[in-house]
C-alpha cells in the first residue's frame, strides 16, 4: 500500500512550556502531522514532560523526541517515557534514537557508537513490544507498560543508514537536498533491511531539511551559514558532488 507524506515541524517556541504548547497547537490546526522536539538538557527543557503537556492539549498530531540517545538515557528510559506519552497521546508517541552529537558533547561526553546506537535501538523496540529480554540481570527485563510506539533512527552517515535499515522501524535522513544523495540513502536503507531479512518497504523514511523562514536577508544569511557549518562538521562528504 502506498504511503502518503506526512510533514511535520522540530522547531518551536522555546521561550516557555506554554509557548511551545501553543505552537504545537497552532501546528495542528494548520494542518501539520508531526511536533517533534531536538533535545539538549543544557539548553531545552524536559522534552517528555513538556510532550505529556502537547499531548493533553492535542488530538491528531503526532509526538515525539528528534531525538534522544543511548548515552544520556538508557534505552530502557527511553522506552518506559516514551510508552507513557503514547498513552497519554492515545497512540500518538514517535521514538527517535541518534548518537547524541552536540547534546552529549557539551557534557564533555563521547557520542554513542554505531554498535552502541544500534543495540539500543533494538532493546527500545523489545521492550516496546512487551518481550522478555536478557540484560544479564537477575531476571529478564520486561516493560510492564509497554506500547507499539515506533523506533527510528536519525543517521547521515552511510553505515549508520544502511544499519538503520537493518532495525529500526524508520530512517530520519540527514543528507542534504541532493537528489542523488537522497537516492543513495534510500538505497543503503533497503540493503540494510534486505540484509536482515526485512521488507524494505516496510520500513520508514523520513528526510531532514532546514528551512530559514525571515524577513531580514542578513538573518537568514547568518543562520543558513551556521547550519551548514554545523552540517560540515558532521558529515562534510555533504558537500562533494555526487559522482
Amino acid at each position: 500500500m502506498e504511503r502518503r507524506p506526512e510533514f511535520g515541524l522540530n522547531r518551536f517556541d522555546w521561550t516557555s512550556t506554554e509557548g511551545f504548547v501553543a505552537d504545537v497547537q497552532r501546528a495542528e490546526e494548520l494542518g501539520w502531522g508531526y511536533a517533534l522536539i531536538p533535545w539538549n538538557p543544557l539548553s531545552r527543557r524536559d522534552p517528555y514532560m513538556e510532550l505529556a503537556i502537547a499531548a493533553g492539549r492535542t488530538s491528531r498530531i503526532k509526538l515525539g523526541l528528534l531525538l534522544d540517545n543511548p548515552v544520556l538515557h538508557h534505552p530502557a528510559v527511553s522506552a518506559s517515557s516514551i510508552a507513557t506519552l503514547d498513552i497519554m497521546s492515545g497512540g500518538r508517541a514517535l521514538l527517535t534514537l541518534g548518537v547524541g552529537d552536540t547534546a552529549v558533547r557539551w557534557l564533555g561526553l563521547r557520542p554513542a557508537r554505531m554498535a552502541e546506537l544500534e543495540e539500543s535501538t533494538v532493546l527500545a523496540r523489545r521492550l516496546l513490544a512487551g518481550e522478555e529480554v536478557d540484560v544479564g540481570a537477575v531476571r529478564p527485563a520486561q516493560l510492564l507498560h509497554a506500547r507499539p510506539v515506533p523506533v527510528w533512527i536519525a543517521a547521515g552517515g552511510p553505515k549508520t543508514i544502511e544499519m538503520a535499515g537493518r532495525v529500526a522501524d524508520g530512517v530520519f535522513l540527514r543528507v542534504g537536498r541532493h537528489p542523488e544523495n537522497l537516492r543513495t540513502a534510500i538505497e543503503r536503507v533497503h540493503a540494510g533491511a534486505r540484509e536482515a531479512g526485512r521488507d524494505p518497504n516496510e520500513i520508514g523514511i523520513g528526510l531532514i531539511f532546514h528551512t530559514v523562514m525571515s524577513d531580514d536577508p542578513e538573518e537568514i544569511r547568518a543562520t543558513a551559514r551556521s547550519m551548514a557549518a554545523g552540517y560540515y562538521e558532521y558529515s562534510p562528504a555533504l558537500f562533494e558532488i555526487p559522482g
